[in-house]
């Protein structure tokens, strides 16, 4: 990948580079990700005279992207500037639960001050709270709610593999598998008929077609959307 990137742009007289999310490199570990810092940084040092090369990074801090990017002008986004929109968004979502305005207020004013600015995150987790049917199972699991991205993708996988319906487990598995691995979104139609193949099927039969359901996202812990 490095060699590609490296030859393209020296086929170009200008280049912008845009790096977004380069902190969730972290994954690859030391010293592959720090290697692969000083390699984006070194891209905005020009091949030729003649060339202009500029690199654009988003990113949360780390001890290893600032020691890269040390000769980089760098810009602080200010924490909570979003916060306004974030409590539209999350208002939006609660509207449906039926609560008081106060208990309404507290709840909002809890998730927002867990949700660090981030969208995603409300949207993962607020479905979860539509099937608590107290004030109290509502409070309780808003104080158990994981905290970032991370943990609320594995806490969702959690819920899907401690389903009681064997069958429901299955499914949903099946279900991620062919969204991940898919080249292009999958219609509704197309989700079924291939939850429907199985191993060795050379056609399939009315009898092996799945009939429709409503609940494919909610079974999914809204880790897909349609």
């Amino acid at each position: 990948m490095k060699e590609g990137i490296t030859e393209a742009m020296e086929k170009l007289q200008k280049c912008l580079v845009v790096v977004d999310g380069l902190d969730e490199c972290y994954k690859l570990g030391n010293p592959t990700f720090e290697k692969f810092c000083v390699f984006i940084a070194s891209l905005a040092r020009p091949r030729r005279a003649d060339t202009i090369s500029k690199v654009v990074i988003f990113s949360r801090p780390s001890d290893k992207i600032k020691q890269a990017f040390s000769d980089f002008v760098s810009l602080q986004v200010d924490s909570g500037a979003n916060i306004g929109d974030i409590e539209r968004f999350i208002t939006s979502k609660l509207s449906t639960i039926k609560i008081s305005k106060g208990v309404r207020s507290e709840i909002t004013e809890n998730l927002i001050s867990r949700a660090e600015g981030m969208f995603l995150w409300v949207d993962l987790i607020s479905n979860s709270l539509q099937g608590e049917k107290s004030i109290k199972g509502i409070r309780k699991a808003v104080k158990e709610l994981p905290s970032g991205l991370d943990m609320v993708y594995q806490w969702s996988m959690e819920r899907i593999l401690n389903f009681s319906n064997r069958g429901t487990q299955e499914r949903v598995l099946k279900i991620l598998l062919w969204v991940t691995n898919a080249l292009r979104p999958l219609s509704r139609a197309e989700l079924l008929e291939a939850l429907a193949v199985e191993p060795g099927m050379a056609e399939l039969s009315e009898d092996d077609r799945l009939i429709d359901d409503d609940g494919f996202t909610t079974d999914c812990a809204d880790l897909i959307v349609e």
